[in-house]
């Protein structure tokens, strides 16, 4: 198993284990451009799918507006698809912590 998949599955399983509610971190997610095409993004896409029924943490989101966050629904098996998203959030979480 490579080291993405291992890192995905992780993540995965944190997601649900985590079951953390924000919205105030989504409303400051919501406000950043989208990760796709960099329009003003309207949503959040939990980029990593819910965990044996339980929804992902709110803090595993990245900025969409609603034709990618469509386009994203069709595609998100993909492995590209899942390390675009994945490296977003990583871009996103280190813009953050660099503002702390």
């Amino acid at each position: 198993m490579d080291d993405f998949t291992l890192l995905w599955k992780r993540l995965r399983s944190l997601g649900a284990e985590g079951k953390i509610r924000n919205d105030e971190w989504l409303a400051r997610v919501k406000l950043l451009r989208c990760v796709v095409c960099s329009n003003e993004s309207s949503e959040c896409h939990h980029f990593v799918p819910a965990y044996q029924g339980m929804r992902c943490s709110d803090y595993l989101v990245v900025p969409v507006c609603r034709k990618c966050h469509t386009d994203i629904h069709l595609h998100e098996n993909e492995s590209t698809t899942r390390m675009m998203l994945l490296e977003s959030w990583i871009r996103i979480i280190l813009k953050y912590m660099g503002n702390q």
